[in-house]
């Protein structure tokens, strides 16, 4: 889901697939993203990200 808080846009989804540095998510809108990799992070697990600092 998007939304605008404050003028930030946000993403929503699940993390597919982890591979190398990148993180494999499918958005809420059911598009495929790249987010780089951060501690801890773990297939199946549900994420927001902001595009602008997280791919």
């Amino acid at each position: 889901m998007n939304g605008a808080q404050n003028n930030t846009l946000y993403y929503t989804g699940i993390i597919l697939k982890l591979e190398n540095d990148k993180a494999i998510v499918l958005t809420d809108e059911f598009d495929f993203m790249e987010l780089r990799l951060k501690p801890g992070m773990q297939r199946g697990q549900h994420v927001i990200f902001d595009p602008e600092f997280d791919t």
